[in-house]
């Protein structure tokens, strides 16, 4: 009988039996691996279990093109028997299901041995819900790696059409489309957000960069960056922006930033505020590597000066010089190279020493400068810099001993050279002749175009003008004129014939006249020679490589030179005169119109001196031949038998007006002998009353103030002078408050006797701004140039007598510098006084009740007179003064005795 074939179920329930056989076995694929090209790549990536890394792993080898070089019989060995042995008999041994994260190194070594999970066709049903997403296969992640479950599928095919839309318009969804495209183009977020954030820093890095480069520009040439109007159009917009359009033209990155929208809130870093900014961020970081170099050197010096700025704000310019070993490679020192830093400006706002002392203090503190390694100091020769007891110098050297005081060697040399010109007359008028020319012709385009236009000019070299605080280099302004002395001259012609303006011929007229002449040119040549020779010395000492040896050695050989001159007078007056031949001018000085003597002496025509005296005509050329007739023996016995002539013609009126005189002088003295104001001689009756009883005419208040005062204040000055002439006195300064509180100084000078009693006199008397130790000595030091008006006697001077304040001790330690035998001693009396203070201020009881008392019989006579009505045998209450304590000690004895009869006369107030 035929065999039966199987049913339909029962095929099936062998198939299904096979297919799980099939399912239980490994794919033959399993076994081999691919060398993948980002195999050794993705071995140190660290896998964050992250959706997007998921991705990007399958992708190297799904989407990029591979090349298999071998395939290998996988190596059990490799893997480990108790984690992966039961994976390798799965089907997806790599499914994610399988592993939890973070991957440890085996796994990731494992998964990319294995190759990634990629089953085929499309995902099977979810037997529980059957959707075709299942958790098994496919999880959700947010942004934040947190695992979450899907809470929405489809089975709904009907409705899968708009289910599909609602899907794709679904932030999820366009985030994932998002990632997969980066994935695709094998870019990540991060990476396009990070690479558009470096590209950003990167444009604005070279906007600043240029912008750095265009202020360093402007500051280092001096140059303004504001303009007037800063916008774009505007013709006037200051140098910063102008350069800033100027670069836009040839550079792109400027283009872009200027071609950006502008508004509120927009940075384009050009704003006057970042320029600012910018300028301080620059200084600071200079100054900083300024400080750095200082502090790494062994020793430094400071230079200080004070100028005023154009808003006449008084600022102090500090400069410090340090010494910067420079090394070889190995590191030894090979040379010691000087320098000289600005470190910027300070406003001052006390311009005595200690007002100065305290900035450069602060200077030196502010900038982390070590005070201990200030070796120098340099200031101009103003007291208050400069000053041996309370200029700067002395106060910086108190706090470090080795902090040396130099006058500026070049300024000094100017200080000497101004003094020495201005003390010469003639030398005054020449400077301002020179002066005088350089500003004629530079207040005229029109001459001096004239000038320069000259045939024989050199326009290499033109007038200058006189510095006023740089002597030596006139020299530049003499050798302008020797240069162009000709050319001076044509111009001047020039303008005398042709010029139409009265004033400009003139100033022309006058300058031909005084430079036409030979002492003119004498002066030129002779000066000029005195100025080169400074003018030499003057810049090699401006040069901050020079030190104090070469300073010296300059200034000596200056010296030689000056010296030498005096002896060169021929040789500088031959030069003159080839000089005046070359240029044509005569060798005779110009004729000067002689001063007027005075017509009883001298009388003359305008070519002629005469003396009435002698006689004789007098020659008038030359200075020195006036005083020579002038000191003759003949011209002296003239002027006196003159003089006699004249008292003999004058001494009636003399004697009429002797005895008025007399009484007026008599007058004033007695006036000020018995303290009484002048302004009393106004007074209509106390003129009436001396005019009947002394029978003279009574001078009023300013005929005795302007001719008998100061005669009077002499005379008494001669007294005291008589009186303390060789002998040894003591000095005594006290101060205190007129009646509209001003400080008023008194100076009492007294002879020091063993036997007699001192004699005192109060020499002088000052008004005082500030009451400090400086004030106190230049008040000590001025009341004895009064007293010794021919020279102070400093030997003479032996005791200083003040109160105990600090500043009376600090001036008497001045004080001792300039008087060296003088003792400084506080007063017994004050010091008295300081002691009944204290004891006051233990006793505020005591005090008050006095003080009241003292309130209570003030300017009520009406208590008076009941107090003297119930104690007619007491007298009335003392007033004690705060500055005598004497008086309180006897107030508070006064009280201590009567204290009950006050006690029942203040009871009697009360009722």
């Amino acid at each position: 009988m035929a065999s039966k074939s199987a049913s339909g179920a029962a095929k099936r329930k062998i198939k299904k039996q096979k297919e799980e056989s099939i399912k239980r076995m490994s794919k033959i694929d399993t076994y081999f691996t691919q060398n993948h090209e980002e195999t050794e790549k993705e071995q140190d990536i660290d896998n964050s279990g992250t959706l997007l890394n998921t991705i990007n792993a399958a992708s190297n080898s799904v989407l990029e093109p591979t090349e298999i070089s071998s395939i290998d019989i996988i190596n059990t060995k490799n893997i480990e028997p108790n984690i992966f042995k039961s994976l390798i008999c799965e089907r997806f041994p790599t499914d994610k299901v399988h592993f939890k994260e973070p991957l440890n190194h085996q796994e990731k070594r494992f998964i990319i041995s294995q190759g990634p999970c990629q089953p085929k066709g499309l995902f099977p049903t979810d037997s529980d819900n059957s959707r075709l997403f299942s958790e098994k296969f496919y999880y959700f992640t947010n942004q934040a790696n947190i695992t979450l479950k899907r809470g929405y599928g489809n089975n709904d095919w009907r409705h899968l059409t708009q289910n599909i839309k609602r899907h794709d318009n679904s932030n999820d969804h366009i985030q994932c489309c998002i990632i997969f495209e980066q994935w695709r183009l094998n870019k990540t977020i991060s990476e396009e957000m990070e690479s558009s954030i470096q590209n950003e820093c990167n444009f604005w890095r070279q906007v600043l960069d240029r912008v750095i480069n265009v202020t360093l520009t402007l500051a280092t040439s001096n140059l303004s960056f504001r303009g007037h109007r800063e916008t774009e159009f505007s013709k006037n917009k200051g140098n910063f922006l102008s350069i800033i359009t100027l670069i836009t033209k040839y550079d792109p990155i400027l283009e872009k930033l200027l071609n950006m929208p502008a508004g509120r809130g927009t940075a384009n870093y050009l704003s006057n505020t970042i320029q600012n900014e910018i300028i301080t961020l620059l200084a600071n970081t200079i100054l900083e590597q300024i400080i750095l170099s200082i502090n790494q050197s062994p020793f430094f010096s400071v230079i200080m000066d004070t100028t005023q700025d154009i808003s006449k704000i008084d600022q102090l310019s500090q400069v410090i010089r340090y010494v910067s070993i420079m090394l070889e490679y190995d590191g030894n020192p090979k040379t010691l190279q000087i320098n000289e830093s600005f470190i910027g400006f300070v406003e001052i706002l006390d311009q005595l020493g200690a007002g100065l002392e305290e900035s450069i203090i602060n200077c030196i503190t502010k900038n982390n400068l070590n005070l201990s390694k200030l070796r120098g100091q340099g200031y101009n020769e103003a007291a208050n810099m400069s000053g041996v007891y309370s200029g700067v110098q002395a106060r910086l050297k108190s706090k470090q001993k080795l902090a040396t005081h130099i006058h500026c060697a070049s300024h000094n040399l100017n200080l000497v050279l101004n003094d020495a010109m201005n003390s010469s007359t003639e030398v005054k008028k020449f400077f301002g002749l020179v002066e005088k020319m350089y500003t004629f012709f530079s207040n005229s385009i029109k001459r001096w175009q004239s000038l320069l236009s000259s045939e024989s000019s050199n326009i290499s070299i033109t007038l200058k003008r006189l510095c006023t605080t740089r002597w030596s280099s006139r020299y530049d302004s003499l050798l302008a004129i020797r240069h162009r002395y000709v050319d001076i001259l044509k111009c001047l012609s020039q303008i005398n014939l042709r010029s139409k303006n009265k004033d400009e011929i003139f100033e022309a007229n006058y300058l031909k006249v005084h430079i036409e002449d030979f002492q003119f040119i004498f002066s030129v040549i002779f000066i000029g020679k005195i100025l080169e020779t400074v003018n030499v010395a003057s810049k090699v000492l401006q040069s901050p490589k020079q030190d104090l040896s070469t300073a010296v050695s300059l200034l000596n050989s200056a010296l030689i030179n000056l010296q030498e001159y005096r002896s060169q007078y021929s040789d500088f007056f031959e030069i003159a005169v080839e000089m005046a031949k070359k240029w044509g001018v005569s060798q005779v000085s110009r004729k000067k119109k002689p001063k007027k003597f005075g017509e009883d002496f001298f009388q003359t025509d305008g070519s002629i001196l005469y003396c009435k005296l002698c006689e004789t005509k007098v020659s008038h050329d030359k200075k020195y031949n006036i005083q020579q007739h002038i000191r003759r023996e003949k011209h002296v016995q003239a002027v006196k038998r003159h003089e006699n002539e004249k008292a003999a013609l004058i001494q009636p009126f003399l004697q009429k007006f002797s005895s008025q005189s007399d009484f007026n002088a008599d007058l004033c003295s007695t006036l000020v002998a018995a303290n009484i104001p002048m302004n009393k001689l106004n007074n209509k009756h106390f003129r009436e009353f001396l005019t009947k009883y002394c029978k003279k005419t009574i001078p009023d208040e300013s005929t005795l103030r302007k001719g008998y005062f100061n005669s009077c204040y002499e005379n008494t000055l001669a007294k005291i002078r008589d009186t303390i002439i060789d002998q040894k006195i003591w000095v005594s300064i006290d101060e205190t408050t007129d009646s509209v509180c001003r400080n008023v100084a008194n100076v009492i000078v007294g002879t020091l006797q063993p036997q007699n009693p001192s004699n005192m006199f109060v020499i002088h008397t000052e008004y005082l701004d500030k009451v400090n130790h400086s004030t106190i000595f230049q008040l000590f030091d001025k009341a004895m140039h009064i007293l010794w008006g021919n020279g102070v006697k400093h030997n003479d001077v032996l005791l200083f007598v003040s109160d105990a304040a600090p500043y009376m001790k600090k001036a008497g330690d001045c004080i001792k510098a300039l008087y060296p035998k003088l003792i400084h001693v506080t007063c017994l009396t004050h010091a008295l006084h300081n002691v009944c203070e204290e004891v006051r201020a233990h006793y505020q009881d005591v005090d008050q009740l006095i003080g009241g008392m003292k309130k209570t019989f003030l300017k009520c006579p009406k208590r008076t007179a009941i107090f003297n009505e119930k104690c007619p045998e007491l007298p009335n209450p003392p007033r004690p003064i705060t500055t005598r304590w004497g008086t309180w000690i006897k107030a508070v004895q006064y009280y201590c005795k009567h204290f009950n009869e006050l006690k029942s006369v203040i009871e009697d107030f009360e009722e």
